[in-house]
């Protein structure tokens, strides 16, 4: 078990609760503006320990645990109204979708990985940071044991040796006084 299995559990249980927010891995996600309600975690710290012979859902490991994992992330979340025009206070009804969000994703980290999680505190990002449109933003850091256990590397994973890039050209002349804060530009596929 990894932060990417506990993210599959997330949006099974956030689904289960009716809750429409979406679970993203990795600090790329950060400044996605899709939705409204959204959880990112993105990995920060790592600590190895004694094995511990439990999964998150509680059950003896086979194949055998040779160690514990414990991850640490910060868990981020976005919550904001829908519709803000419509509420008479769009702040208040803000905060009200965010205390439902952190409720909902700490009960489901609760679920799904029972025994083996601390939750070491939360704090809302002052400010409107650039990746804020609209709503709040909440960081939470969470710990999660994973086993490591004794098996071979899955089969059916995608992965790419060689470092991927990008060749970035912008057309026409920007002057020193332009706002360069938000370029537009288009991906071509490289010619082979």
């Amino acid at each position: 078990m990894g932060l990417s299995d506990v993210a599959e559990g997330l949006r099974t249980a956030l689904a289960a609760r009716e809750c429409p927010a979406s679970v993203w891995v990795g600090e790329q996600y950060l400044s996605d503006h899709a939705d409204y309600l959204r959880v990112v975690l993105v990995p920060t710290s790592d600590q190895y320990g004694p094995r511990d012979a439990v999964t998150y859902s509680g059950e003896r490991l086979n194949p055998r645990a040779l160690m514990t994992r414990d991850t640490v992330c910060d868990a981020y979340l976005w919550a904001g109204c829908a519709s803000p025009e419509t509420e008479a206070d769009p702040v208040d009804a803000d905060y009200r979708i965010m205390d439902a969000l952190i409720n909902c994703v700490l009960a489901c980290i609760h679920g799904i990985a029972l025994g083996v999680h601390t939750i070491a505190g939360g704090e809302y990002v002052g400010g409107k940071a650039i990746h804020v449109r609209r709503g709040l933003q909440y960081k939470l850091t969470l710990g999660i044991a994973c086993p490591i256990v004794d098996t071979k590397f899955p089969t059916g994973l995608t992965w790419t040796p060689e470092r991927l890039g990008a060749d970035i050209n912008i057309n026409g002349a920007l002057s020193a006084e332009a706002d360069t804060t938000l370029v537009n530009f288009e991906i071509e596929e490289a010619a082979e």
